[in-house]
C-alpha cells in the first residue's frame, strides 16, 4: 500500500487565528498576499511544523473576474507570483520534503455567493455556451499560475458539477500542448440529497424521523430500512 501524505487544511481558518479575517475582503483569504504577505508565510509554516508533507498556495480566491475590479494585468501577475512564492520558499525553508500545489478554485468563486458549492450558477450561463466559457476560466486561470506562478502541479478544488469536470478536462488538455509536464488533481465537493435511518431500535426510529422533519426541507430522500434485531448467546441486549 502506497504511504498516506497528509495535505493542509482551511486557509482562512488559519488566517483568523493569527488575527487576519477574510470576511468582506473582496478576494477572500487571497486578499492576505496583498495585506499581510508575512502572515501566509506563517499560515504555510504551520501546516508543515503540524507534519502537511503537501501544502497548497494561498490563491483558491484568486479569480481572474474578481481582480479585475481592482488591478491591472501586471498587478494581477505579481500577486499570483508572490503567493506562490510564499509557499514554495516556506517550504525550501521548512528542509523538509515538502510538496506545492497551486491551488485553482472553482468556476463558481468568482460570485462569492458560496455557489462553488451547489452549482446554481450553471443556470445562468446558456447551455450551447456552458463548455466553452467554463473551459476558456479554467484555461485562464492555469496558464497564469503556471506561467506567472512557476508552478507545475496544479489543484482545482470544490467542483461541484460534472459540467465544471468536463471543463476543466478540456482546459487540461489545452494546457497539455503548452506545458506538458504539468499535473493536476481535481476535487470535488458532493450535494447531499438524502439522509438515512438504519440499524436502529424501532422504538427511536419515529423520534429520529421527527428530529429529521425539521430539516426535511434539506434532503429530497428520506430513507428508513431495517436490520434484523437479534439477540447474541450470553447477552442481555438486542442488537440491531
Amino acid at each position: 500500500m502506497s504511504k498516506v501524505l497528509l495535505f493542509d487544511g482551511s486557509f482562512s481558518v488559519e488566517l483568523k487565528r493569527r488575527g487576519y479575517d477574510c470576511h468582506n475582503k473582496p478576494l477572500w483569504s487571497f486578499s492576505a498576499v496583498i495585506e499581510a504577505p508575512d502572515v501566509v508565510k506563517d499560515v504555510h509554516r504551520g501546516f508543515i511544523e503540524f507534519g502537511c508533507e503537501m501544502i497548497t498556495t494561498n490563491t483558491y480566491h484568486a479569480s481572474i473576474p474578481l481582480m479585475d475590479k481592482q488591478y491591472d494585468t501586471k498587478k494581477q501577475e505579481d500577486l499570483i507570483s508572490l503567493a506562490c512564492d510564499l509557499a514554495t520558499n516556506a517550504a525550501r525553508e521548512s528542509g523538509k520534503q515538502i510538496d506545492v500545489w497551486a491551488s485553482i478554485g472553482s468556476y463558481g468563486v468568482q460570485f462569492r455567493d458560496a455557489s462553488e458549492y451547489n452549482a446554481s450558477y450553471l443556470e445562468k450561463l446558456n447551455s450551447p455556451q456552458l463548455l466553452d466559457v467554463m473551459s476558456k476560466y479554467y484555461l485562464e486561470h492555469m496558464q497564469l499560475i503556471v506561467e506567472k506562478g512557476g508552478m507545475n502541479q496544479l489543484i482545482i478544488e470544490t467542483l461541484p458539477s460534472l459540467s465544471d469536470a468536463k471543463a476543466v478536462r478540456v482546459a487540461a488538455q489545452e494546457l497539455h500542448k503548452l506545458h506538458p509536464n504539468v499535473v493536476l488533481i481535481v476535487s470535488f465537493t458532493c450535494k447531499i440529497i438524502g439522509i438515512a435511518i438504519n440499524c436502529t431500535h424501532p422504538q427511536n426510529v419515529s423520534p429520529a424521523l421527527e428530529t429529521i422533519g425539521i430539516f426535511e426541507h434539506k434532503f429530497k430522500h428520506v430513507i428508513v430500512y431495517p436490520n434484523m434485531g437479534f439477540v447474541e448467546a450470553g447477552e442481555t441486549y438486542t442488537k440491531f
